[in-house]
């Protein structure tokens, strides 16, 4: 394990639930819940997490190590300074641990590592941005745990209205939470087919009807990850310091 992998108690991970998502169509979305197995794959992958605190104000010199370190890793326009430059140091970081020096972009735009099999997916949420990885691991979202708005409520029903006809139902034993599972999985399930939240790729079928989603809680973020099968992956902080140190000298 790398120096700069700081391992997460799994103790410190809570409401661990596997869902079968179901339906052509990202806006009829259904989640049932089934029994928890691992057997399958647990260990076959890992997320890698940067809390927004460790890079406050250091965007600039995490951006200048990684294009020193790494030029072929891109750089997003969106968002702020330091999650583009936190994001592109865990590319950094995954592509030096799987010997690639080059990515590339799919059709439908999303950037993948030349010549490398594993799948990875990366999410901007509540000032945490993580990086998850693995041999079936095809999409991941993370949301913080705020309380739910009914503004909210009305942009998943938007998504679709079987889930959050769904995630009230459940919010009567889980309240919030409910929401997030919802929210989460839809992102991570759009991901995993190659499209994003958007009114077209709502619309858009899929051959890929059913999906597994491994929900959990962690630090007050709720997290979805959907693959083939009940999916928990190995979770890591990232010592900030210690990976530009592992760039430097590597």
């Amino acid at each position: 394990m790398q120096s700069f992998l700081v391992p997460v108690d799994r103790r410190q991970v809570e409401g661990v639930k596997s869902f079968v998502a179901s339906g052509r169509y990202l806006s009829e979305l259904m989640l049932r819940e089934q029994s928890l197995d691992f057997s399958s794959g647990s260990e076959a992958g890992a997320c890698w997490m940067i809390a927004g605190s460790e890079v406050k104000g250091r965007g600039a010199q995490i951006e200048a190590v990684v294009r020193a370190a790494c030029p072929w890793v891109p750089f997003g326009r969106s968002r702020s300074q330091e999650e583009r430059a936190s994001a592109a140091l865990l590319k950094a970081l995954l592509g030096r641990r799987w010997g690639c020096k080059s990515m590339a972009s799919a059709p439908d735009r999303k950037p993948y590592f030349l010549g490398q099999r594993h799948t990875w997916s990366i999410t901007y949420g509540g000032g945490m941005v993580t990086l998850g990885w693995g041999r079936d691991l095809g999409g991941i979202d993370a949301e913080r745990e705020d309380s739910v708005s009914e503004e909210r409520w009305m942009a998943l029903r938007g998504v679709s209205p079987s889930l959050e006809g769904w995630a009230r139902e459940e919010s009567s034993h889980e309240h919030d939470r409910a929401f997030y599972r919802a929210w989460t999985a839809v992102e991570a399930v759009a991901k995993r087919r190659g499209a994003g939240l958007s009114a077209r790729s709502l619309r858009r079928p899929s051959d890929n009807v059913a999906v597994v989603v491994t929900s959990f809680s962690l630090g007050g973020h709720t997290v979805a990850v959907a693959s083939s099968c009940a999916y928990l992956p190995a979770l890591f902080c990232v010592n900030v310091d210690a990976a530009l140190d592992f760039l430097c000298g590597s």
